[in-house]
C-alpha cells in the first residue's frame, strides 16, 4: 500500500483535525477497499490517517500496536509519536489480559492497532469470542482509548474465505456492546494483473478481474470507536449461520468494469453490470436452466441470464423499468429459430424464453401468473434502504441536473421506501423466504447488496441478511461470498479534515442454496 504521509492540508481543504496529511493522501484513505503489499505499510498508513504528530494541546499522539505476527517496524515519518508495541499472545484470553494491564495504568491511546490474525481459527472460536469474550473485549479497549478515538482490527479468514465461515461479520457485530462500529475495508492481495484508472491489465471483452489465488492475503479491516453505538450487539445465539456443504467454487473478489449505460437503462438508479452477473449465472445454472430476478429492474440479471442461453423470468414494481427490460430483451428473444440452430455453440440448447413481469416482489407467494412455476437460480440485488433518498449528495444532484431518476418510486410497497431499518430487513427476508419457496431443490439465490451508513452508524445490510436467512430457522445455508470492488467510480471527500467516514466502493454478492427440508 502507498505510503501516505503528508503535511497537512492546504487550501483546498478545511483545517485538519484528524492527522498531518495533505489533501491527496487524505484521499488516498477514503476508499472501502485496497490493494496492500505489506502488512508494515498497511500499518503505517494507518497510524499516520488516525493520529497527529502533535496535537493543538502540546502532546504528542500515542500509539498501541498488538500483534502476533511481526508486522511493525520504526518509521521516520513517525516522529515523536509515542508507540508502544506489545507482542507476546496466543489467543483472545492473552489479549484481554493485555488489555486489562493497559487499562489499569494512566496510558490512553490515540490509536490502536490489533492483529487478530490466525487468532479466531475456526467456527467455534468464533462464536466463543461472541459468547464469552466479546464483552470483556469491547469493554477494556473503550477504556484505554482516548474519547471519539479509533482502533483497527485485521481479522482473517481460515482457507478460502470466500467459502470460510464470515468471522470478521461476527467480530465487528459482537463489538458494538461498548464500541461503535464504524468502518470496514477491505484489504486485497496486491498483484500486478489489476488493472489500471485505465483499465490496462483487464480483459476488454469480460471486463472482469478475478482476486489472486493466496486467498491468505485478504482481510477485513474493523474499525471502532470509543462512543457508544446506536445499534444493538450481536446477541448469542444457538447457530448463527448453517453452513452448505461442498460449496461450489466461487472467487473471493471480483473488480468489474461496467459497460457504458444506454439512454432508458441510465434512467434505472442502481443498474448493476452484466459481466458480474454472468460470472455467477454460468457459476450457478446450466445453459436451457431458469434464472429468476424478483427485483429485476431494467433487466440486467434477465439479458445476461439470455445471452448465456438460460431462461429468464423477471419482476418488477415499477412499470417504467419493465418498459426498459422488455425492450432489452427484445433483442434477445425474438432472435429467429434458424439462426439460433445455426450457431456453432457446442453448449447450444433451445432458444431462451424470457418473462418481465410488473409486479411487487412481496407478494411472490400469491402471484397467480408464477403460479407453480420454479426456478433453478435466482440473482437480485434490493434496495440498498432508504439509502437513494438521502437529499443533499453529490450524486442525486448530478442525477437531477441530467433529469433522471434519483430514487425508484413513490409507491409506498417499493422497499426503497420503508425509513424503518428493522421493518425493511423484515420484508427483505420475508421476500427472500418467498423466493426459497420458488426454488427448486438445492437451488442457490446471489443477493447483491452493501452495507450502509448514516449519521456514522453503520447498517450492515449484508451481514444482517445472511443471519436473517441462514440461521436456525432460515431458509437457506450459507454457501459463500464475492466481494465486487468498484474500482472506476470517483471518490468523494467525505468529512474531509473533521473526522472519517469511507466512500463504500464494495459490494457483498452473498451466495445461498436452499435448505433440504430434512
Amino acid at each position: 500500500m502507498e505510503n501516505i504521509a503528508g503535511k497537512g492540508l492546504t487550501s483546498k481543504g478545511p483545517p485538519n483535525l484528524m492527522n498531518d496529511l495533505d489533501y491527496k493522501s487524505w484521499m488516498k484513505f477514503q476508499k472501502s477497499f485496497f490493494r496492500f503489499s505489506d502488512l508494515d505499510s498497511l500499518l503505517s498508513d494507518n497510524i499516520l490517517f488516525f493520529t497527529k504528530n502533535q496535537w493543538s494541546d502540546g502532546t504528542f499522539s500515542r500509539v498501541l500496536i498488538l500483534e502476533n505476527q511481526k508486522v511493525y517496524s520504526p518509521r521516520s515519518e513517525y516522529g515523536s509519536r509515542d508507540i508502544h508495541r506489545l507482542a507476546s499472545f496466543k489467543s483472545v484470553n492473552d489479549i484481554i489480559d493485555i488489555l486489562r494491564t493497559e487499562s489499569h495504568s494512566d496510558r490512553r491511546y490515540d490509536f490502536i492497532f490489533l492483529d487478530f490474525r490466525g487468532i479466531l481459527t475456526d467456527r467455534p472460536d468464533a462464536c466463543s469470542f461472541v459468547e464469552t469474550h466479546s464483552g470483556a473485549f469491547s469493554k477494556l479497549l473503550r477504556e484505554i482509548l482516548k474519547p471519539e478515538k479509533y482502533a483497527g482490527v485485521l481479522v482473517d479468514f481460515q482457507g478460502e474465505p470466500s467459502t470460510a465461515f464470515p468471522t470478521p461479520w461476527l467480530f465487528a457485530l459482537a463489538c458494538r456492546r461498548y464500541l461503535r462500529l464504524r468502518d470496514e475495508k477491505i484489504a486485497l492481495v496486491d498483484s500486478q494483473q489489476l488493472p489500471d484508472a485505465n483499465g490496462a491489465g483487464t480483459n476488454q471483452k469480460e471486463r472482469v478481474v478475478t482476486g489472486d489465488t493466496d486467498y491468505q492475503n485478504l482481510y477485513h479491516l474493523i474499525f471502532l470507536q470509543a462512543r457508544d453505538d446506536e445499534r444493538k450487539p450481536l446477541e448469542p445465539k444457538h447457530e448463527y449461520i448453517r453452513m452448505a456443504k461442498n460449496p461450489p467454487s466461487i472467487p473471493a473478489w471480483l473488480i468489474v468494469r461496467s459497460p457504458p449505460r444506454k439512454k432508458d437503462e441510465k434512467h434505472h438508479p442502481a443498474k448493476f453490470p452484466e459481466p458480474l452477473i454472468e460470472h455467477f449465472i454460468e457459476t450457478f445454472t446450466e445453459p436451457g436452466e431458469t434464472v429468476f430476478d424478483p427485483m429485476a429492474g431494467t433487466g440486467s440479471a434477465l439479458t445476461a441470464a439470455a445471452r448465456l442461453g438460460r431462461n429468464a423470468v423477471g419482476m418488477d414494481i415499477v412499470q417504467e423499468f419493465v418498459d426498459v427490460a422488455r425492450r432489452r430483451l427484445a433483442v434477445w428473444n425474438p432472435k429467429p429459430l434458424e439462426d439460433w440452430l445455426a450457431s456453432d455453440d457446442k453448449n447450444r440448447c433451445p432458444r431462451p424464453k424470457t418473462e418481465v413481469l410488473q409486479g411487487d416482489a412481496t407478494g411472490l407467494s400469491s402471484d397467480k401468473r408464477l403460479g407453480g412455476r420454479t426456478f433453478e437460480y435466482c440473482i437480485t440485488s434490493p434496495p440498498y434502504w432508504s439509502v437513494l433518498k438521502s437529499h443533499g449528495s453529490e450524486y442525486q444532484k448530478s442525477r437531477r441536473d441530467e433529469a433522471l431518476l434519483q430514487y425508484y418510486s413513490d409507491d409506498p410497497r417499493d422497499l426503497g421506501n420503508i425509513e424503518d431499518y428493522d421493518r425493511f430487513m423484515g420484508t427483505l427476508q420475508n421476500v427472500y423466504n418467498q423466493v426459497a419457496e420458488k426454488l427448486r431443490s438445492n437451488g442457490h439465490l446471489t443477493v447483491i447488496v452493501k452495507n450502509v451508513k448514516r449519521e456514522q452508524v453503520v447498517y450492515p445490510i449484508a451481514w444482517d441478511l445472511v443471519l436473517l436467512l441462514t440461521g436456525e430457522y432460515g431458509k437457506y445455508d450459507y454457501v459463500g461470498n464475492t466481494l465486487w470492488c468498484q474500482d472506476d467510480l470517483k471518490i468523494r471527500p467525505f468529512a474531509l479534515g473533521i473526522y472519517w467516514t469511507s466512500n463504500i466502493l464494495h459490494h457483498f454478492c452473498i451466495h445461498l442454496r436452499k435448505r433440504s427440508q430434512h
